[in-house]
């Protein structure tokens, strides 16, 4: 169930205040056997699960247009979500997830006029009972998300427009940003999945979150022909949010390049002939991956073991494409 609610109020010439307001009701009802087998009872993981959630998220800002171009606003919202199926499936019987809650300020400007803009947001994302993987297994030796009490996304975004001519447009826009859990618990296991052992890390990265990306991209647009070259990078990604340096993912630098031309042929709207390298310069990089660890037993000595897995990606590769319009 969902309901919502806007209004918006004008303060003053050029000054607004606007407020949203909505309320989710969500029911989970799940029961049955699940197809994982559980260990402890000998059987297939028995689920009973009737859980309800009532979010109610209030949205609140302001908006000042001042001068022609020039925009500044400020918002504060909260946003309320539910466990994913998986959460319930792949948790602990007897332990079901909580629901994520986040708290959000963000204050911007932007500058904008004929030919070019260029604007800033400052943002600062509280959580509480954000799901994150731990380390932590359930009964049947799967990894699991747990919740964990205090975390925090907050930075700065930037973003630039120019386009002196009508046949080019430059767009650039970066994100500046610290990603972290208050005081991380690791949870690893002497055997495979039992024993565990909690290593408290205090303040982490939050895992696979960079902490710079840059995204530049350079448009041309001459009679039917139009051409894009556009440019990624991002920084280093720690692959668990117990911030080991030999499981990361390394930063990287891709370029793409494409080619379109359009025209027309009879009893047709349009037709637009494609061409696109990607990796355009051939970069070796790996954009995911996952990571993990926990104890052996050498000699009769605890040794503590972590292994990774990275999805390469592929070299220059190319893509052609032709699409009709009737």
């Amino acid at each position: 169930v969902n309901m919502y609610a806007r209004s918006t109020v004008d303060i003053v010439s050029g000054l607004n205040a606007f407020v949203d307001l909505q309320y989710r009701h969500i029911n989970y009802t799940i029961a049955g056997v699940n197809d994982n087998f559980d260990y402890n009872i000998d059987d297939m993981q028995k689920l009973d699960i009737n859980d309800n959630f009532n979010f109610f998220n209030p949205k609140a800002g302001l908006n000042w247009q001042f001068c022609d171009y020039n925009r500044a606003y400020f918002s504060f919202s909260v946003a309320q979500k539910e466990p994913t199926r998986n959460n319930y499936t792949d948790g602990k019987v007897a332990q079901y997830p909580k629901a994520e809650k986040l708290y959000d300020y963000e204050l911007g400007y932007t500058f904008n006029n004929n030919c070019f803009s260029i604007g800033a947001n400052l943002y600062y994302m509280w959580y509480r009972d954000q799901l994150v993987l731990t380390g932590e297994l359930n009964e049947i030796g799967e990894a699991m998300a747990a919740n964990v009490a205090k975390s925090y996304r907050m930075g700065v975004e930037l973003f630039a427009d120019w386009h002196p001519a009508k046949w080019f447009t430059w767009s650039a826009n970066a994100t500046i940003s610290k990603n972290r859990i208050k005081d991380f618990v690791e949870i690893v296991y002497e055997d495979e999945w039992t024993n565990p052992v909690e290593i408290n890390h205090g303040d982490t990265h939050i895992a696979f979150s960079p902490s710079f990306i840059f995204n530049n991209s350079f448009n041309f647009n001459y009679n039917n022909f139009d051409l894009s070259l556009s440019t990624q990078y991002v920084s280093k990604q720690y692959m668990t949010n117990a911030e080991y340096e030999d499981q990361v993912l390394d930063a990287y630098c891709v370029s793409n390049l494409h080619l379109g031309y359009n025209f027309k042929l009879p009893h047709t709207k349009s037709v637009r002939i494609g061409y696109s390298i990607y990796n355009l310069f051939d970069e070796e990089y790996e954009n995911n991956g996952y990571a993990g660890g926990g104890y052996y037993v050498d000699g009769g000595e605890k040794v503590f073991y972590r292994y990774s897995g990275y999805a390469a990606q592929a070299g220059t590769n190319f893509m052609g494409s032709v699409s009709f319009k009737f």
